[in-house]
């Protein structure tokens, strides 16, 4: 799925498995959504360097609120 965030394009997979345990990454940052998978997000024709966790201001943090 392609999101448009403050001028920024983001390529945003991911996948839901109940059979998983929460994401505790996810759990950590967002409490109320109870996610069991991952999620990906990738900033469309921009290079960046690859972070595991985006500093809470940014715009990743808006995508998966979303």
């Amino acid at each position: 799925m392609l999101i448009e965030i403050s001028d920024h394009t983001l390529l945003v997979s991911s996948y839901f498995d109940r059979c998983l345990e929460r994401n505790p990454n996810l759990e950590r940052d967002f409490p109320i959504i109870p996610w069991h998978g991952e999620i990906a997000i990738l900033f469309v024709g921009k290079r960046r360097p690859y972070v595991s966790r985006g500093p809470r201001w940014s715009v990743v943090y808006t995508a998966i609120a979303q």
